[in-house]
């Protein structure tokens, strides 16, 4: 009775029906989920704790992402948030749980630093820049032309003990400077503290207290060390962890009482040594090893002799600096006859007549070099004049002119070299 109603009159008729029903119902959600007939649907997002598939990611689900990213990390950029879930993704992780990971890791921070403060005013400053540190939010100065991620917990009065209680997470490996300068009763790092920041470039600790030269967790990726103004005599201890360092680039020992110079044999990369004002009597071993070194600052040092056979590269000549008041007689023959033999001048680096020698021509160094070598070491003074600081292209241009000039009149020449090199720029020329 069923069928007859439906205007169906036996089975078969029913089949047919039935069949054509369901092809017409295949149809529609097919057009309603834009896939062809046949294909299996997928789920969206990808599947955790298996490989991230290619639908997009849910439009709501990323927004929230990338909101609670920009908050551990508000320096970041959109982009730098799309690579990272693309490196998650890719490393077979589920972004959010990562999200989830950080978010914790920073809260642990945040307590421990708590707990660690106190009521010290210079933790209370150090803990924020460490959180500052571990959210990317640092400076970026220049070091050998490249930017470094530096760390600055200088001038902070952070003692022995601060250090020795400061424990840290494994999340500073994106720290490439460190500065503990200024720290004036600092007289040692510990180094469980430094093993934290395994990538470091840099590392500056001017006018502390240390007695010998750090430890740091990965010596070969150390290329600028600063220790100007400790207290660290020179012995077997830190000739040792020197040796330690192959790749450093700058080392400044300058107003440590040193006595003994460094051994930088090991040091070929070396373009930058500052050791004013330590105690030296004898020049350092290996400076005839360095590859175009730019500055080897010696000054203020009580050599009493160099070695009868010195005989050093040009550009490390050029490059050093030996000027002080304490030189031995002995010295400054040797220095006058080196130069008489060479044409460099030990006594003061080249570097120090760049802002009077800027732009000059083959005539005009011509012309320099034959001004007597005090004279022309006097001339420096002229390069810290107010009319060179304020105007310095000007003031050049006219140094030269003048220079030029007594380079054409012998007579007028031999009257201005006969007085002080600083009043060349005074004298109606």
């Amino acid at each position: 009775m069923q069928r007859k109603a439906l205007g169906l009159e036996d089975a078969e008729a029913l089949r047919e029906t039935v069949a054509r029903q369901v092809t017409v119902s295949r149809t529609a959600l097919s057009r309603y989920l834009n896939r062809s007939l046949g294909e299996r649907p997928r789920l969206r997002g990808g599947l955790r704790g298996g490989a991230p598939t290619d639908y997009p990611m849910a439009s709501p689900l990323r927004t929230s992402l990338r909101e609670r990213y920009r908050r551990l990390y508000p320096l970041d950029s959109d982009d730098a948030f799309e690579r990272q879930v693309r490196a998650w993704q890719a490393a077979l992780r589920t972004p959010e749980v990562e999200l989830r990971h950080l978010e914790a890791r920073l809260q642990s921070l945040r307590e421990d630093l708590a707990h660690w403060v106190g009521t010290s005013p210079g933790r209370q400053r150090a803990a924020q820049r460490l959180i500052n540190a571990w959210r990317g939010d640092l400076d970026l100065p220049l070091a050998d032309g490249q930017e470094v991620a530096t760390l600055s917990l200088a001038g902070l009065e952070l003692e022995d003990a601060d250090l020795v209680s400061l424990t840290l997470p494994d999340d500073f490996g994106h720290i490439r400077q460190l500065d503990f300068s200024r720290n004036r009763a600092l007289t040692r790092l510990p180094a469980t503290l430094l093993a934290r920041f395994p990538r470091l470039y840099t590392l500056r600790l001017a006018d502390c207290r240390l007695a010998h030269l750090p430890r740091v967790a990965t010596p070969t990726e150390l290329a600028w060390l600063d220790l100007q103004g400790n207290r660290i005599t020179w012995g077997a201890v830190d000739q040792a962890r020197l040796d330690h360092y192959p790749n450093l680039r700058l080392l400044d020992l300058s107003e440590n009482p040193l006595i003994d110079a460094p051994d930088i044999t090991r040091l070929p990369l070396l373009h930058s040594l500052h050791l004013v004002g330590c105690s030296l009597t004898q020049l350092p071993e290996g400076l005839a090893s360095l590859h175009e070194p730019l500055a080897l600052d010696l000054g203020e040092n009580q050599f009493t002799h160099l070695p009868d056979d010195l005989d050093l590269p040009e550009d490390t000549g050029r490059a050093l600096r030996l000027e002080s008041p304490w030189l031995s007689a002995r010295v400054h023959l040797q220095i006058a006859d080196y130069h008489a033999r060479t044409g460099i001048d030990l006594l003061v680096a080249d570097v120090e007549y760049e802002d009077l020698l800027d732009e000059s021509s083959p005539q005009d160094w011509q012309i320099w070099t034959e001004l007597p070598l005090d004279y022309r070491r006097s001339l420096r003074v002229l390069a810290e004049s107010e009319f060179f600081l304020r105007h310095p292209e000007q003031a050049r241009t006219e140094l030269w002119r003048r220079l030029r000039r007594l380079q054409a009149d012998p007579a007028l020449r031999a009257q201005v070299l006969a007085q002080p090199a600083g009043l060349i720029m005074q004298l109606p020329i």
